[in-house]
């Protein structure tokens, strides 16, 4: 459950960076 949790946690992690990434691109275009 563990293991589940933590891949869980870097999947929503991954998902927060690439939204950051493509805001901080929206707003420099």
């Amino acid at each position: 459950m563990q293991l589940d949790s933590r891949a869980r946690n870097r999947t929503v992690i991954l998902l927060r960076d690439s939204l950051f990434c493509l805001v901080k691109v929206t707003h420099c275009f």
